[in-house]
C-alpha cells in the first residue's frame, strides 16, 4: 500500500494545498467605514481625497457587493506634488504561520500612480511616508505603466493575489518564532506630480483577506525517511533520502507547481531553487514504491 510521510521539518501540513483558515482582517468586504482607520500621509495641502465605503455605483469584477471607492487629485503644483492615503488596521498575527493576501481591485489612473500593500510594526502617521524606512514589509501592489513595465495596463480590474505587479512581491507574510504579534497591515495609493499635468485616480477595492493556513498538527511524524538542508535556504536545497527517490516536485503556498523533476533515480540530490521568491514552499518527494514525502522549507 502506498504511504504518504510528513517529515520532521513540517509539523503542519497544509490540507490540500490550497485550503485556507481564518481571516486575520476586520471589515474586508469594505463596506464598514469603523473597521479601518485613515492616513493621508504626507499629502500636499492643495490637493483632495475623497472616499467612500460600501460604494456600489462602480464595484471590481471580482468583488461582492459594496466596495471601497478612493479618488484622489493632484495639483502638480508647489502647493500640491503629492497625494497619498492610506487605509489600515492592527492585527494579532500568530508567528509561524505563513499568511496569504488577497483582494478585489479596480482602478483608472494616469501616470505616476501606486497601490501599495504594506505590513509593519509602527503606525502610520500623517505627515510622513508608510515604506521600508519606517520598518515596513511591502507586499502587494500596481505603479503605472511609466514606473513599471511588469503592469501591463492603466486600468485595471483582477485581485492582487492572480494579478499584482509590483516588484519582488510575495503576496504573503510570514514571522519567524513563536507566539503572537501585533502588527499594522494597510494599503495606500497615491500620485505624484512636480509639472502641472493635473493627475488623479480612482481605486475600488473589495474582498481584502489576510488568511491563515488551515493546518492540523501530525501526530505520527516520520523523522528518518526526507531530510533538506539548509532550511531555510537561499538558492538551492541538498536532498538526502532513505530511499530511491522518483520524482520531485516543489509547490508554493496557494498549491501552484514552480518546480518538478522526474525519473531522478537518486536517494542525494542539489535542487537549484534560485529562481523562486523568497515565500514558504512544499517540498514533495516520491519514491520508487510510489510513497509520498512531504516537507516545508522556506526561501529567504
Amino acid at each position: 500500500m502506498k504511504k504518504i510521510y510528513f517529515t520532521a521539518i513540517a509539523l503542519f501540513y497544509v490540507i490540500s494545498m490550497c485550503t485556507y483558515g481564518q481571516d486575520a482582517i476586520t471589515g474586508g468586504d469594505m463596506e464598514d467605514s469603523e473597521a479601518w482607520e485613515i492616513s493621508l500621509l504626507n499629502t500636499d495641502g492643495d490637493n483632495d481625497v475623497i472616499y467612500e465605503f460600501g460604494y456600489t455605483e462602480t464595484t471590481p469584477a471580482e468583488g461582492e457587493g459594496g466596495c471601497l471607492y478612493v479618488s484622489g487629485t493632484n495639483t502638480g503644483t508647489s502647493g500640491g506634488n503629492l497625494t497619498n492615503v492610506m487605509f489600515y488596521q492592527l492585527l494579532n498575527l500568530q508567528r509561524g504561520v505563513n499568511y496569504t493576501f488577497d483582494g478585489a481591485y479596480k482602478d483608472v489612473r494616469t501616470s505616476n500612480f501606486w497601490t501599495e500593500v504594506w505590513i509593519g510594526g509602527n503606525e502610520p502617521e500623517v505627515g510622513s511616508d508608510y515604506d521600508a524606512a519606517m520598518g515596513a514589509t511591502l507586499i502587494s501592489g500596481f505603479k503605472s505603466t511609466n514606473w513599471e513595465a511588469l503592469c501591463p495596463s492603466d486600468e485595471f480590474d483582477g485581485t492582487f493575489l492572480n494579478d499584482a505587479c509590483e516588484p519582488n512581491i510575495t503576496n504573503q507574510v510570514f514571522f519567524e518564532g513563536e507566539g503572537d504579534t501585533m502588527v499594522y497591515f494597510g494599503f495606500r495609493s497615491g500620485i505624484w506630480d512636480d509639472q502641472g499635468s493635473g493627475y488623479t485616480f480612482e481605486v475600488y477595492f473589495d474582498n481584502i483577506s489576510l488568511t491563515a493556513e488551515e493546518t492540523y498538527i501530525i501526530s505520527d511524524i516520520n523523522t528518518d525517511k526526507f531530510v533538506i538542508a539548509p532550511n531555510p535556504f537561499n538558492e538551492q536545497i541538498t536532498i538526502s533520502s532513505s530511499t530511491r527517490v522518483k520524482e520531485i516536485s516543489v509547490v508554493n503556498i496557494v498549491g501552484q507547481p514552480v518546480y518538478n523533476q522526474s525519473d531522478v533515480q537518486s536517494s542525494t540530490l542539489i535542487v537549484n531553487l534560485s529562481n523562486l521568491e523568497s515565500g514558504i514552499y512544499y517540498i514533495r518527494l516520491t519514491d520508487q514504491d510510489g510513497n509520498i514525502f512531504i516537507a516545508k522549507s522556506i526561501k529567504l
